[in-house]
């Protein structure tokens, strides 16, 4: 976590980085930081930012994937300076291959890794990590959904055996030595329910931690591990099938393996005008050390982090309008990198606060 004071609370405003990344991408590209530098692209040129070099030098070019993929499905960090990159072995509208590479920043050096087993399909997929592990959780389609992990150590994949689902509109975080998976799973008579499940890695068992999750949509929401807790904001508000009242938020505890409901926003002239029923999607979120903080929107763009301990929510001016992306917190400032706009995938990075925090 951050060992410096946390964001919110503070004054500043967004900017976007003059010097564009040199990088040239049709899809929407990844970010990992590194703890020094955000490094982007992967698909397939990469660059590297550092908030530490000087104005006109803050981009540095890394070498490109080495097998030129225009489409990877994640990137991360594991253990030690390695960055690992899962995506395709080909090009676009080509057969499907999977592949996990390895970057280090710092030599600007490519490894090639064992490929994940089992069949693949390019529909969906997310990369995370829980303990020292690797994490690729993907699509099986009516079979609902693979999970496999990597071990770094001995290099070898292994399938979590995760329990049938059925068809679910999903998404996963990584918290600590657990994996949450949350989504929208459809009923039998044709409506959907808010579901979750949780691998627990140090005991290899699935928990079904569906009891009090009340966001509707809850695949549209950002989730944000805070260390103890992952907090969901965004999705719908829109009934469950019970007739219980839908929320914009909840807080898993990972101790007890139960929800909380999140208050409802402040009223605040800085918050857009939501609609009542409607999802509030295409945020992004991250951690600051001390609140889950959440940006984004296309529709309607917002800032706001929320602290656990206090059960308050702070406001600040928002970004432009934007969906997606990878938000970081550096220490000193939020970096907010990729995303979709209206005109298509952003190759920009924006920042907040202008001058870094000391």
């Amino acid at each position: 976590r951050p060992t410096t004071s946390p964001l919110v609370g503070r004054g500043g405003t967004w900017t976007t980085v003059a010097q564009r990344a040199p990088i040239d991408q049709i899809n929407p590209p990844e970010a990992v930081w590194t703890g020094r530098e955000l490094v982007v692209g992967f698909a397939p040129d990469v660059a590297a930012y550092s908030p530490d070099r000087p104005p006109r030098e803050v981009w540095r070019s890394l070498s490109p994937h080495p097998d030129g993929a225009l489409q990877v499905r994640g990137a991360t960090q594991v253990r030690g300076a390695e960055i690992y990159v899962y995506g395709a072995k080909t090009c676009a509208g080509c057969p499907w291959e999977p592949s996990l590479l390895a970057l280090d920043p710092n030599t600007d050096t490519w490894r090639r890794l064992p490929d994940a087993p089992g069949p693949e399909t390019p529909d969906r997929a997310t990369v995370t990590t829980i303990g020292n592990m690797l994490v690729v959780v993907r699509d099986r389609g009516p079979d609902g959904l693979q999970v496999l992990a990597f071990d770094p150590l001995v290099e070898e994949w292994r399938d979590l055996d995760v329990p049938s689902t059925g068809p679910l509109r999903w998404q996963a975080v990584g918290a600590g030595s657990q994996l949450v998976v949350v989504g929208s799973l459809q009923q039998p008579d044709g409506t959907e329910a808010a579901g979750a499940l949780r691998y627990d890695l140090a005991r290899d068992v699935w928990e079904d931690v569906s009891a009090g999750l009340r966001v509707g949509d809850p695949h549209q929401a950002a989730a944000v591990w805070t260390g103890d807790s992952v907090v969901l904001f965004g999705g719908s508000t829109r009934d469950g099938p019970d007739g219980s009242p839908g929320l914009r938020g909840s807080v898993l505890d990972l101790g007890s393996g139960q929800w909380t409901p999140l208050p409802p926003l402040p009223e605040d002239p800085l918050l857009p005008v939501l609609d009542t029923r409607g999802p509030l999607e295409g945020l992004t979120g991250l951690f600051d050390g001390d609140r889950a903080v959440f940006v984004g929107g296309l529709t309607s763009p917002l800032f706001v982090a929320y602290s656990l301990e206090a059960r308050t929510w702070e406001v600040r001016f928002p970004t432009l309008p934007r969906a997606g992306g990878i938000a970081v917190w550096t220490g000193r400032q939020v970096l907010l990198w990729g995303g979709v706009n209206r005109m298509g995938p952003l190759i920009e990075l924006q920042v907040w606060p202008v001058r870094p925090q000391r």
